[in-house]
This record gives structure tokens, C-alpha cells and sequence, in this order.
């Protein structure tokens, strides 16, 4: 989907307002013609942004969400996706230390991607924290 391509760029280049609007707008597209694959990618988008902007907690349960998407349509990540994806939650992990990361991660595993945005907008559990991501 060109969204979350537009949206990898904007966050590559550092642009997370960007890439969560264009995530966003990725998602909306494809819960109406119920794309599911672009759904977990869409929720991956947002937890890698939410750990770029220090929201460890969602980030990990937005991710969580994804697998479980993924893991329900049989459309694991290829290989070097899983690796950047896991490397850009690496500091999320360390902030929630290995408990906490996965308390998260299990909690995102048991709601939809639509359930893990919403119980994060009404938490608000976490400031928006920029912090400098390491990204190869």
C-alpha cells in the first residue's frame, strides 16, 4: 500500500506526525475493504512511531496486535521486516523493562489493533518523550 510506504519514508526522514497521519489514513483504507495484511502492517507503522516518540506501553501493545493479526491470516513478517521492526522497538523494551515489554506485548496479543488505538488515546498513559532512533 503507497500509505505505508509514504508513511516508512516520513519516519525514516524523522517526520513522526507525518507518518502516523499517513498510517492512519492506511488504516482507515484498509478496514473498509478489509485488508488485513495492511492492517498489521498500518498497527507495525504506529508502534514503531509510538517507540520513536517514548509511548513504550503502546508501542508494544500496537505491535502485539499486529502479530496476533498476522499470526490469524497465516502472513508472518519476512525476515529483514521482523528484524527492523524488533530493532525499532528495542528501546521500548528496554524503557519497560523485560516484565513490563511483555505484560504489553501479551496484553496487545489479546485485542484488535482497532482496541489497542483506543485503550492508548483514552490511557494517555504516556508523554510524548522524542527520543533518538536508531535506525539502520
Amino acid at each position: 500500500m503507497v500509505l505505508n510506504a509514504q508513511g516508512d519514508l516520513a519516519q525514516e526522514q524523522g517526520d513522526y506526525m507525518a507518518a502516523a497521519s499517513l498510517y492512519e489514513e492506511g488504516l482507515a483504507v484498509a478496514r473498509k475493504v478489509g485488508g488485513m495484511q495492511s492492517i498489521a502492517r498500518c498497527a507495525e507503522g504506529l508502534a514503531q512511531v509510538a517507540a520513536a516518540q517514548g509511548q513504550a506501553g503502546r508501542a508494544l501493545r500496537l505491535a502485539g496486535a499486529a502479530a496476533r493479526v498476522r499470526q490469524t491470516i497465516g502472513a508472518p513478517l519476512f525476515a529483514a521486516d521482523q528484524e527492523r521492526l524488533l530493532r525499532r522497538l528495542r528501546h521500548a523494551q528496554q524503557k519497560l523493562g523485560e516484565q513490563g515489554s511483555s505484560a504489553a506485548w501479551a496484553e496487545g496479543q489479546t485485542m484488535s489493533v482497532e482496541r489497542a488505538l483506543a485503550i492508548d488515546d483514552v490511557l494517555a498513559e504516556e508523554p510524548n518523550e522524542l527520543v533518538q532512533p536508531i535506525y539502520s
